[in-house]
């Protein structure tokens, strides 16, 4: 009896699958974590993007409407490829240096319903410093949805801020 228990303790003809049915979960939330945290940097810097080129296209008109606003929303929501544009929320916001003192001229948060920036002008303080000084400031909120539920946190906000000066005049006028 000794002896069967001293063989059976020898035996090891079953440990590669024991270590194998320990690993494998181990070794597949590893992958499918690092798998998320990538869409998840993609995602982000998706979102700076479409922040910079929403602001890049307005900096070079010398006038918008609403309708050419929601047109260049479109555009940032192109940038948002692969990933669903429909969880992207843009604010626009002009600024302008007058006698020193930064005031909102105008304001465009209809891009997927997106609330104001409530802190646009002393956001643009560092960009406007003379008396005349006009910048867009756009800021795009995202939130990411992930694949992997289980992997890391269920939901990601995402948000990116972009400022970008007129090319073509002192201010870009919304008529």
């Amino acid at each position: 009896m000794l002896n069967k228990l001293r063989s059976l303790y020898h035996d090891q003809s079953g440990m590669g699958i024991v270590e194998f049915a320990l690993l494998v979960p181990l070794m597949l939330s590893m992958l499918l974590g690092g798998f998320e945290v990538t869409q998840v940097v993609g995602a982000n810097l998706r979102v700076g993007v479409a922040a910079q080129t929403m602001a890049e296209l307005i900096s070079q008109q010398t006038a918008v409407t609403t309708t050419t606003l929601a047109n260049f929303c479109k555009g940032a929501q192109l940038v948002m490829t692969p990933f669903s544009s429909t969880p992207l929320k843009i604010a626009v916001a002009s600024v302008t240096n007058n006698n020193n003192t930064n005031s909102v001229d105008w304001t465009y948060t209809t891009c997927g319903s997106a609330s104001a920036i409530t802190n646009a002008a002393s956001l643009a303080d560092p960009m406007i410093p003379n008396d005349g000084d006009s910048v867009i400031v756009v800021k795009a909120s995202y939130s990411y949805s992930g694949v992997t539920y289980f992997a890391l946190a269920s939901a990601y906000s995402l948000t990116e801020t972009s400022f970008a000066r007129p090319r073509n005049i002192t201010q870009v006028a919304l008529n």
